[in-house]
């Protein structure tokens, strides 16, 4: 909580209204993800929320942004897990499961958003379409890179790499069609992601 407090006071005591997405480091310290997410909340300006209990993880929630009664346009948050010995244990996978990583080819590696996650990405995003009547275009935010940001930087001319890369990125060892399900729907415009430290650069893919 006193973290929390640092670390939100420039927003709540400007009153601004502010949401998370979790790393693959925040379990790490004695309380689950699910255990934090009331901490969260309670904070007056926080709008993150837990999401939906029957799909993977934490903090799968999507915020709109209203003009009047009509959304105009929508922040999608997604949890990206942690490592794949953990997506192994989830799914009861024999511990010498190996993953192999676009990265380097290491036989561990990263998560990221599961298959249910999309789907319930992709059923909203179509209700809230009808519902609002037009397309409603989004950004997505979550921590884990997806593999299409690693092959941004070895294509750096053919998807106008700017930016600075210090470190290879150290996306999910398991393509889970994120990348596809958006394109497909047609409604993100961009998508975010920490977990890279030395990092900063964007790509059209």
């Amino acid at each position: 909580r006193d973290l929390l407090n640092d670390l939100s006071a420039p927003m709540e005591n400007a009153g601004i209204p502010w949401a998370h997405v979790y790393g693959n480091h925040d379990d790490n310290y004695g309380a689950s993800n699910a255990d934090a997410q009331p901490v969260y909340e309670s904070f007056p300006n926080c709008i993150s929320e837990a999401g939906p209990e029957d799909i993977d993880g934490v903090g799968n929630y999507v915020l709109p942004v209203y003009d009047g009664s009509r959304i105009a346009f929508n922040l999608w948050a997604l949890d990206s897990h942690s490592g794949m010995n953990e997506f192994r244990q989830a799914y009861g996978l024999p511990e010498n499961t190996k993953f192999l990583s676009p990265r380097s080819g290491s036989a561990s590696g990263y998560d990221s958003v599961h298959f249910n996650q999309i789907m319930w990405y992709w059923q909203t995003s179509c209700a809230m379409e009808q519902k609002n009547g037009a397309g409603i275009p989004a950004l997505l935010f979550m921590h884990i890179p997806t593999p299409e940001h690693a092959l941004c930087t070895l294509f750096r001319d053919e998807c106008n790499f700017e930016g600075t890369q210090l470190e290879d990125v150290a996306c999910t060892s398991l393509n889970a069609g994120l990348f596809s399900a958006c394109l497909q729907r047609g409604d993100v415009k961009g998508i975010f992601c920490g977990h890279d430290h030395v990092n900063d650069f964007t790509a059209t893919y």
